[in-house]
């Protein structure tokens, strides 16, 4: 089934029809049908990767993501395979460890700077930390 553009506007009525069609557009999504957009694509990088251990990390799963290094204690550098326009894309990340924050600390078109860090600013590897990217490229 192809993928058909819909438009939803405010406060129009949602018709059996236009469900239909959204409901064939998740199952074009889902089959990576002509025409859906590639799942991959609607976030522009993300990462999930080991903070422990020796520089570069283990990544365990990525998209757009060459290498994952740590300068020191809690802090990564993430280096993207497709370059990004500018340094202005969206971060968001997490770290799977109880009461360690995941702390963005900056872009360039290439690379995107992270820590984690207990509540007290204590910079601290962790098994598990994930990124995700959004923006122009």
């Amino acid at each position: 089934m192809a993928w058909t553009d819909l438009i939803f506007g405010a406060n129009s009525l949602l018709t059996s029809t236009k469900m239909t069609q959204l409901q064939a557009n998740f199952q074009a999504l889902a089959d990576g049908d002509s025409g859906a957009p590639d799942g991959d694509r609607l976030i522009d990088g993300r990462v999930s990767f080991d903070g422990t251990g020796g520089s570069p990390q283990t990544i365990r799963d990525s998209y757009n993501v060459i290498a994952v290094t740590s300068s020191s204690t809690g802090a990564y550098t993430i280096e993207w395979d497709i370059n990004f326009a500018n340094d202005d894309f969206a971060i968001a990340g997490s770290s799977a460890a109880t009461g360690v924050i995941f702390i963005f600390s900056g872009n360039t078109t290439g690379t995107t700077l992270v820590s984690t860090q207990t509540s007290a600013g204590t910079l601290v590897d962790t098994n598990f930390v994930l990124v995700i990217a959004s923006g122009d490229r």
